[in-house]
């Protein structure tokens, strides 16, 4: 049982999708997606009946899978049972039974399920008329003491009485609980597919598993049934099944669960994720011995790479170049939709008005009346109705680099609802936690070019929120935080002036070393540039006239360079370079220092810091 963890856009229905285009014409294969309209809040036996139904296609090597137990189920379930008398109960059910068995022309193939279930010992010799049969054989599907003790129809049993009378049994799944009957209609089509691989002409054609795929078990009925197929399955000598599943959120049950090796640093305190490139089959099986049985094995999806994102970039019908690919990738941070989207934009052009704009773009695959922007498609995909319901406190956890800081000052209610909104981030994956817990980058992007663009110049939105916490920051004496949310606000000569007071300082290669890791902290601030003035024009529009010049111009460039929308083909690379340079000559100390993280911005070097 493999699920997929990711983000909403991260390519999950993706990977299902490439799954089933190919092998869904070679083995049994269902596909369900458990957050479609029509499958929302389905109970598990509804779920099941659906997968049978679409695995029981035939296949040339496979056959046809065959469900006796599950429509034999289904029949009872269907079937009017009289529960105001056991006998009439038990006479519905018999009529029940036979009818089906007539109607749906399954008579010979109940008969052949029985003799598969004798022959393999699951029956205590042949019976001998038909409804004795067919009774016995659903005892064994029922399993008498789950149904028993789950029922809630009949007192519990103690160890000394007998078991229930297997006439009774098919009685209670007719008229049982709900919980009970999901449960039994799931080991039923278990036992199926056990059958089905074990006995038969067909089986020993029946070389690969049957596979289920699952979309968004993380909606209210699919999490549900997830956690239902997994206790049925465990404790089994196994079944010709693989499950994969995917899911938007991290569930809290899966950490006491699914047993997993090395505990895992991040969110939620959750055990090992693999990476895509850990998963393998000898890794599940590694971790199943290591474990306590449990069947669950779980992988995180990651981001695409800078390379992936330019293999992209060059295929289809409008194939870009590498500075396009690149732009995408530090833009999105190589979010699979977001990048596919972003490309799209750029289909028509490259031009550098255009990749300024690119979120504003209209997002062609949108159906919607009025036309919306790539950057609110995005936003609506990642966090639905989070995101319309709860637009204020977004941008109040988004502006500091750390969530925590979201609640600054808060109080009451409004503190406990932007804490609410933080777990609710979390279990959605939106939150990452290195040294403190941070939004998603591309998410905390696309909030903060939101804000901008609607913010005016008065006391509310962009101007308020950094002029808050640069004031927490100048209070608690975090002067590089404070100068990070100054020069959000536009506050260079702060910014330059503090890094010049440093530079004197240095002595050796760590205090320069400490010098470029808070300039790159500092400079990494957003803006809300706007025109279309050219980077290398806009850097010196904004470089103050007076004091250090080649620091001054350093950190424009550093801070512009940081936004791919403030400079798209990164035309400031070498501006920063030069002046790394230059200030390596004059700086006190830390010379080699200062010429490797010039190295770093050549025109092949990596990307710059964001």
């Amino acid at each position: 049982m493999i699920v997929l963890l990711g983000v909403p856009g991260s390519g999950k229905t993706a990977v299902l999708g490439e799954i089933a285009r190919r092998w869904e014409r070679v083995i049994p294969l269902s596909r369900v997606d458990l957050d479609a309209k029509d499958m929302a809040d389905r109970p598990p036996r509804e779920i099941v009946i659906k997968l049978a139904f679409q695995m029981s296609e035939k296949r040339p090597q496979f056959g046809r899978i065959p469900f006796h137990h599950l429509m034999l189920c289904l029949a009872i379930v269907r079937a009017k049972i009289d529960t105001s008398d056991r006998g009439k109960a038990l006479a519905d059910v018999r009529t029940a039974i036979m009818a089906d068995a007539v109607k749906s022309g399954y008579r010979a193939a109940i008969e052949t399920a029985v003799d598969a279930l004798v022959i393999g010992g699951l029956l205590p010799g042949r019976a001998g008329k038909l409804p004795g049969v067919l009774l016995r054989m659903c005892e064994v599907v029922l399993w008498r003491r789950q149904l028993r003790l789950g029922a809630g129809l009949r007192p519990r049993r103690s160890a000394t009485q007998l078991p229930m009378n297997p006439h009774d049994l098919l009685v209670n799944l007719g008229v049982g609980h709900q919980d009970v009957v999901d449960e039994l209609f799931c080991r039923a089509f278990l036992a199926d597919l056990r059958v089905a691989y074990q006995r038969g002409l067909r089986a020993p054609g029946r070389t690969a598993n049957c596979a289920v795929l699952l979309d968004n078990v993380d909606s209210s009925g699919g999490r549900h049934f997830l956690e239902l197929l997994a206790s049925c399955r465990a404790g089994t000598q196994g079944d010709p099944l693989l499950v994969v599943a995917t899911s938007r959120t991290w569930q809290p049950s899966w950490a006491a669960s699914w047993t997993l090796p090395n505990e895992a640093a991040g969110n939620h305190d959750r055990q090992q994720v693999r990476t895509p490139e850990q998963a393998s089959l000898a890794d599940w099986a590694t971790n199943c011995a290591k474990g306590d049985g449990s069947w669950g094995y779980l992988i995180g999806l990651r981001n695409l790479t800078v390379q992936e994102v330019a293999d992209l970039a060059a295929g289809g019908d409008h194939p870009l170049g590498l500075s396009a690919a690149r732009f995408a990738h530090r833009l999105t941070h190589g979010h699979p939709l977001a990048v596919r989207k972003i490309l799209d934009g750029l289909a028509g052009s490259t031009e550098l008005p255009v990749m300024r704009n690119i979120l504003e773009v209209e997002d062609a695959t949108v159906r919607n009346p009025e036309p919306v922007s790539i950057a609110q498609s995005i936003l609506d995909r990642m966090l639905g109705d989070v995101y319309k319901n709860n637009q204020a406190m977004l941008c109040n956890i988004a502006v500091p680099v750390d969530v925590e800081l979201g609640v600054l000052g808060r109080t009451g209610q409004d503190k406990a609802a932007m804490a609410d909104l933080v777990r609710k981030l979390q279990a959605r994956l939106l939150v990452t936690r290195d040294t403190r817990p941070a939004l998603d980058p591309w998410l905390r992007r696309l909030v903060l070019y939101s804000l901008a663009k609607v913010s005016g110049d008065d006391m509310d939105g962009w101007w308020m929120l950094h002029t808050t916490h640069r004031n927490h920051h100048d209070h608690s004496n975090n002067k590089v935080a404070k100068l990070y949310h100054g020069l959000a606000l536009g506050e260079i000569e702060p910014v330059v002036s503090y890094l010049s007071e440093r530079l004197t300082e240095l002595k050796e290669n760590a205090d320069a070393h400490t010098w470029i890791d808070q300039l790159n902290s500092i400079t990494c601030a957003p803006n809300r540039l706007t025109g279309d003035r050219t980077p290398t024009d806009r850097v010196e529009e904004l470089t103050p006239r007076t004091g250090d010049r080649t620091l001054a111009r350093l950190v424009v460039a550093k801070w512009l360079l940081s936004d791919p929308l403030a400079d798209p083909e990164e035309s400031l690379r070498d501006s920063v370079r030069r002046n790394l340079e230059r200030m390596a000559e004059d700086a006190p100390a830390g010379y080699f220092v200062f010429m490797h993280e010039a190295d770093r911005y050549t025109s092949s070097g990596s990307a710059p810091p964001q």
